[in-house]
């Protein structure tokens, strides 16, 4: 029998094998595991490729424990106990399995199979012969894994991070979900609108309140011309982010109450609530870094800006701008 999981339905699992009797591990990275480790595992990791801490392997008995090797360019991720084996993606790491703090796991997928089938016959072997073949981790394995480790990637803010908060964009490029779930799409114009526009819509107003209404309109809040595919877009909540040429910095919620999708127009108020979300007004200058090198990237060919997107299509334009080495 075998099984694709995913999730914290192959976190489960994973705890599972490795609760059971006979432990063997072949998974390149660990970190904070959470795992009830006795020193009976067998277990084989990568120390030089940057992503196993030195006090992870210490938790694990380095530099006293003969189960305990490394294999140089390890990346496998294979758990076996007589409760079955996963094959898969999750490394033994918070990111890899999750915890309660502020890193969300990675989406992470594996395949697990049962004790005594034909894959699990298959990594046992293949387990035992790595074994074989790998290195103790001794001390001075130790000092190489603590001159390679990366810790993992943090906030931006670290004084934040510590006390348990994401900075903005960083909330956006790991849980884009907490925006969209909300209803949040987010704005990029510089484009001031059209009051010609706004003041057309509002002389075909029948009724004389809503007419005055339109026209003493914010201006900051009125949004001119879009087409009809940045309409579709439209939530109904709004995060409006530009840099001006001048350095300005523009950061600030809307709450969407009118559209005239005839008119390409939308009007929007003040939220009436916070949306439980970091302030994107205190975002910090390396934040802002980031936006402007994302609006240069969202400026058409006129070198006009004026886009909708949503906040997974955001995700990926933060993680592109900082794999671009920002």
């Amino acid at each position: 029998m075998s099984e694709f999981l995913t999730g914290a339905d192959l976190t489960r699992k994973i705890r599972e094998i490795v609760g059971g009797e006979n432990v063997k591990c072949a998974v390149a990275y660990w970190g904070d595991h959470g795992f009830e480790f006795t020193e009976d595992w067998m277990i084989v990791c990568d120390i030089v490729g940057g992503s196993t801490s030195s006090s992870a392997l210490a938790q694990l008995g380095a530099p006293d424990n003969r189960n305990l090797k490394h294999v140089k360019d390890l990346h496998a991720k294979v758990y076996i106990s007589d409760n079955g084996v996963i094959i898969g993606s999750a490394n033994a790491s918070a990111r890899g399995l999750g915890d309660a703090g502020h890193y969300r796991p990675l989406l992470e997928v594996g395949t697990f199979h049962r004790h005594g089938g034909e894959t699990w016959t298959q990594a046992v072997e293949w387990f035992h012969e790595l074994f074989e073949e790998a290195n103790a981790v001794d001390t001075m394995a130790l000092e190489i894994a603590q001159q390679a480790y990366r810790p993992p990637a943090t906030p931006f803010s670290t004084s934040r991070a510590e006390g348990g908060i994401m900075d903005f964009l960083d909330l956006v490029r790991l849980r884009p979900e907490k925006f969209s779930g909300k209803g949040i799409c987010f704005l990029f114009c510089e484009e001031p609108s059209d009051t010609e526009i706004i003041r057309e819509i509002a002389e075909n107003c029948p009724d004389q309140n809503e007419h005055n209404e339109i026209l003493s309109w914010p201006r900051e809040r009125c949004f001119t011309e879009w087409p009809e595919d940045s309409l579709d877009r439209l939530q109904k909540n709004v995060i409006e982010l530009y840099i001006g040429r001048r350095g300005r910095r523009v950061a600030q919620a809307h709450c969407v109450v009118r559209v005239f999708r005839d008119r390409g127009v939308f009007l929007t108020e003040c939220p009436s609530k916070k949306l439980d979300l970091p302030a994107c007004k205190n975002m910090t200058d390396h934040e802002w870094l980031l936006i402007d090198k994302i609006i240069a990237n969202l400026r058409d060919e006129d070198d006009h800006l004026g886009v909708i997107i949503t906040a997974e299509e955001f995700a990926n334009y933060l993680s592109e701008a900082i794999e671009d080495g920002l």
